[in-house]
């Protein structure tokens, strides 16, 4: 009936558990509130997923087509920069109201070309343009914009179901790790 040790070598007084699967009780509860904390959180996920901004551009008949979005809604208004590998500024434009800017292809490029996106907020995004496709003609300009519509696919895909549990797994998995931990820890001490 009495709950408690006392350690007369080391002068510590050190409870004892009513039961010995309490403290395994406790780190179960812990986990399983983790696990709903991180679900809670994730409630706003899709939200913030949708607020991500993108810019996307490509080169087609002698112009550089632009693109940008927070996800499925259209920048409106969006100030775009293009600069030169120096870092020169080679022109600038606002996106419309469906996202959309599109410029003719700088006489005399020389470089690659990046399309700088800024929204409002301080959403900031970019993309690469390569000299290669500045410069492509015929059926290498065709390759080029399908391979550059297939990066566009990829850049905006939303992470899949099964990624999505894979990463509460991992996190589930790693507060089940850290409560192991700090029971090791605490029986040592």
């Amino acid at each position: 009936m009495f709950n408690a040790i006392r350690l007369k070598e080391t002068g510590i007084n050190k409870p004892m558990d009513a039961s010995p699967l309490s403290s395994e009780r406790s780190m179960i509860q812990k986990g399983v509130a983790g696990v709903l904390l991180v679900l809670l959180l994730l409630g706003g996920a899709p939200a913030a997923w949708a607020h991500k901004v993108y810019v996307f551009a490509w080169v087609e008949k002698g112009m550089v087509h632009t693109e940008s979005s927070f996800g499925d809604q259209p920048v409106h208004g969006g100030a775009i920069d293009v600069v030169d590998m120096a870092g020169q500024s080679i022109l600038t434009g606002k996106t419309d109201d469906q996202g959309h800017f599109s410029f003719p292809i700088p006489q005399e490029v020389s470089s690659d070309l990046t399309v700088k996106l800024n929204a409002t907020m301080g959403h900031q995004a970019q993309w690469k343009i390569a000299l290669k496709e500045l410069t492509a003609k015929g059926e290498e300009a065709d390759q080029l914009v399908e391979q550059a519509m297939e990066k566009k696919a990829v850049v905006e895909a939303k992470p899949s179901m099964v990624a999505i549990l894979a990463g509460i797994a991992v996190i589930f998995l790693l507060a089940l790790g850290s409560a192991f931990i700090q029971k090791r820890i605490k029986k040592r001490g």
